[in-house]
C-alpha cells in the first residue's frame, strides 16, 4: 500500500542545487515525486558560522515503510559522499522525513511528524508551498498557520529547481556510485537481493521458465535487481544454476547462457564489482563485470568487492 510522505532537503556545500537535483533524482528509485516547492535560500540554522543553505521540500508517495525510507534516505546521504559532522552543521546533502501520512510515530532512529518541523521556517517555507492544507497530525493546525507562527524574514525563494538541466540523467542505479567505499565487513549487516534465472529454483521464484522467451525473462531480471536495489540492497547474486534437492549440475555455457545477460544488463547501468562460481565462465564473467572473479556464483555489487 502507498502512503504519503512529505521530505525536505537541504545542502550548503559545494554544487548546492546539484547536490539537490542529485538526490531528488535518487529518491525517485522509491518515491513516486508529485510535487516539488522553489528552492529557497535560507541563513544556517544552530550553527551559524557556515555558508547559506539552499533547501526545498517535495510530496510524493512510497511503498516503503518509514524505518526502510529513513535508510533509504540516509544511505543516499552516505553515498553521495555526507560526512560526520557537528550537529546542525554543514552539509552536502541532508533529506528529513517530514510527514509520513497522518503517522505519529517514535522510536530511537525516527519520530514522526519530525519533532522540529513546527520550529524551522526553512522547513514550513517549502512545505506550505505545496501543501498549505495539510494538518500537522499532533499539532491540529494547517502547514500555512504554523509558517504564519515562525520568522520568514529571511527565507527568500529563489525559484524552481530545474531537473533537465543540473544534473546527470535519471539512471536506477545512480545512487549506488561505482566510487562508493569498499564493504566495511564488521560495521553493519549487508542486505543481498538474489536473482534466480533458472527453470527449478528451489524457491520457486526462477525466472527463466521453459515457456519464457530470453528477452522476457532478462527483463524480469533487470526489474527485480532494479527494485533490490530501490529498497536497499547493497548487492545482488545472479545464479543460473539451481541447487534445489535432486537438481542436476548446468555445464558453463548454459550457466552463461542465463546468467551473462543479466550480468550485461546490470553493469550497463552502473559500474560494478563481479565475482564467478565456474572457473570457466569466469573469465567471461570478468569481461562482463570489468572486475576479478573467484567466489561462488556470481555476485554483483556497485561497491569495490573487498580482496
Amino acid at each position: 500500500m502507498a502512503s504519503t510522505i512529505f521530505l525536505a532537503l537541504g545542502s550548503n556545500l559545494g554544487e548546492r542545487r546539484a547536490n539537490l537535483v542529485q538526490a531528488i533524482q535518487r529518491l525517485g528509485q522509491a518515491v513516486q515525486i508529485g510535487a516539488l516547492s522553489n528552492v529557497y535560500e535560507t541563513p544556517p540554522w544552530g550553527v551559524t558560522e557556515q555558508p547559506p543553505f539552499l533547501n526545498l521540500a517535495l510530496a510524493g508517495v512510497t511503498s516503503l515503510t518509514p524505518s526502510a525510507l529513513l535508510t533509504f534516505a540516509k544511505q543516499i546521504e552516505q553515498d553521495m559522499g555526507r560526512q560526520p559532522a557537528v550537529r546542525n552543521g554543514p552539509r552536502l546533502i541532508d533529506i528529513d522525513l517530514l510527514l509520513y501520512d497522518n503517522l505519529v510515530y517514535a522510536s530511537e532512529a525516527l519520530v514522526l511528524p519530525h519533532p522540529r518541523l513546527h520550529e524551522r521556517a526553512f522547513v514550513l517555507g517549502p512545505l506550505a508551498e505545496i501543501a498549505p492544507h495539510v494538518v500537522h497530525p499532533v499539532i491540529g493546525t494547517t502547514m500555512q498557520r504554523l509558517l504564519g507562527q515562525v520568522n520568514r524574514d529571511h527565507i527568500v525563494p529563489i525559484g524552481p529547481i530545474d531537473l533537465a538541466t543540473q544534473a546527470a540523467p535519471l539512471n536506477p542505479f545512480a545512487w549506488r556510485p561505482a566510487q562508493a567505499a569498499p564493504f566495511a565487513w564488521g560495521t553493519r549487516t549487508y542486505v543481498m537481493g538474489i536473482i534466480n534465472v533458472t527453470p527449478d529454483s528451489f524457491s520457486g521464484d526462477g525466472l527463466a521458465h521453459a515457456d519464457a522467451d530470453d528477452a522476457a525473462w532478462i527483463a524480469a531480471a533487470l526489474a527485480q535487481g532494479e527494485r533490490f536495489w530501490a529498497e536497499g540492497a547493497d548487492c545482488l547474486d545472479v545464479g543460473g544454476e539451481s541447487t534445489r534437492p535432486g537438481s542436476s549440475p548446468v555445464d558453463a555455457e548454459t550457466e552463461l547462457r542465463r546468467i551473462l545477460p543479466v550480468i550485461e544488463g546490470l553493469v550497463a547501468r552502473t559500474a560494478a564489482g563481479v565475482r564467478g562460481y565456474q572457473q570457466s565462465c569466469g573469465g567471461r564473467g570478468r569481461a562482463a563485470g570489468r572486475r576479478p572473479c573467484g567466489q561462488r556464483r556470481l555476485g554483483f555489487a556497485a561497491r569495490s568487492w573487498p580482496g
